[in-house]
């Protein structure tokens, strides 16, 4: 996997490639949210439209990312998720919805993600 971030705004998107199942890569991308969620960072998107396969490892991390943020007052939201990745996340019962709109820098109006798992419903507007 490899991820790249940039800024919109006061958002921080991560955007990520390849295969989401764990390794060096991951552990570089929390280190530098840590980083991030220290000096203050409180909002995250994570694309990952470009993500061709997913495991539990790789559900683990988006649920770390979203714990991270969450302890810290934020919130994160999941953007672009490719059928693939819409069926792991059924098999371990998380679903997220994107709503149309805007995609990060894609055209205009907001992006509204509404995430559904065992904790319950959280809808947020970007």
């Amino acid at each position: 996997m490899t991820y790249t971030t940039e800024w919109i705004e006061q958002i921080m998107v991560i955007r990520l490639e390849g295969d989401l199942i764990g390794g060096f890569s991951t552990q570089t991308m929390l280190d530098e949210v840590n980083e991030k969620i220290t000096e203050g960072t409180r909002l995250c998107a994570v694309d990952i439209e470009q993500v061709r396969y997913m495991n539990s490892t790789g559900i683990d991390v988006l649920i770390t990312l979203l714990t991270k943020f969450r302890n810290k007052g934020g919130e994160i939201v999941i953007i672009n998720p490719s059928e693939q990745v819409k069926k792991t996340a059924d098999h371990y019962q998380t679903e997220c919805h994107l709503s149309p709109g805007r995609q990060h820098g894609r055209g205009s109006g907001s992006t509204q993600v509404q995430c559904v798992g065992n904790a319950g419903q959280q809808t947020t507007e970007l």
